[in-house]
């Protein structure tokens, strides 16, 4: 099996765990009533104890430990890629719908193939004449309004804004990573990443509300947890593969 064909398998596994993420947030954030900070705290703290706990299981836990050399670049890339990214998408999916937080959200590769740009990589043509299509239906989504809508239009732009923010801080993770995944390995540099990006969650979310007044996990919440750890690392040892 060649890298290229590696790859594009790894990130359809990829694609399919992220697009349950969505009908799940909004269930729990807007279904549910359960505060979008909070969520997403669960989702990737409960993603970092699976990861760390997966590689120390596997025998990878010296791997893991020498990773930690790369620990600025875990650190931002964990504030960029699971902090930001994850509020982002949560706040998404109690505004919007699932549809359209996830259309817009998996326009990420507009914005991936500009930032790869400006770090010195080539772009075909082609491939920019298709991202460009692919962000005027995200303008599409963003201002337009079906009348089956159930919600309110000003909700609805702003859960697609936050979407479109999302695909932002997913792009610049996914492209600022690649050195370091590709040094490091991949299933580290994830696990290290939710770690960092995931106690910054938790600490948000004991500043914002008394951590009585949450509600208890459910298994959908955690379910997500597990999902995101997978995503991460399919992305994550995508990007060592060379296109």
């Amino acid at each position: 099996m060649s890298d290229r064909t590696r790859g594009l398998i790894l990130g359809t596994i990829a694609s399919v765990l992220w697009a349950s993420v969505f009908v799940a947030a909004r269930y729990l954030t807007h279904v549910r009533g359960v505060d979008p900070y909070y969520t997403a705290a669960l989702r990737f703290g409960s993603g970092a104890i699976v990861a760390v706990a997966y590689l120390l299981a596997t025998g990878k836990g010296p791997k893991l430990m020498r990773a930690t050399r790369a620990l600025g670049w875990m650190s931002l890339l964990g504030f960029i890629g699971i902090f930001s990214m994850g509020i982002l998408v949560f706040i998404s999916a109690s505004l919007t719908s699932s549809i359209n937080s996830a259309l817009i959200l998996n326009a990420n590769a507009i914005f991936i193939a500009v930032f790869s740009v400006l770090i010195g990589e080539r772009v075909p043509g082609i491939r920019f004449l298709g991202l460009i299509v692919g962000l005027a239906g995200c303008g599409l989504i963003v201002l337009g309004s079906a009348p089956e809508q159930t919600f309110a239009v000003a909700d609805n732009l702003l859960g697609s804004l936050a979407a479109l923010g999302g695909a932002l801080c997913w792009a610049l993770y996914t492209v600022l990573g690649k050195r370091s995944v590709r040094q490091y390995g991949g299933p580290e540099i994830a696990a290290g990443t939710l770690v960092f990006g995931g106690l910054m969650l938790v600490i948000v979310v004991l500043v914002r509300q008394p951590l009585a007044s949450f509600p208890r996990p459910s298994p959908c919440s955690c379910g997500t947890g597990r999902s995101s750890w997978l995503t991460q690392t399919c992305w994550a040892r995508r990007s060592t593969l060379r296109p």
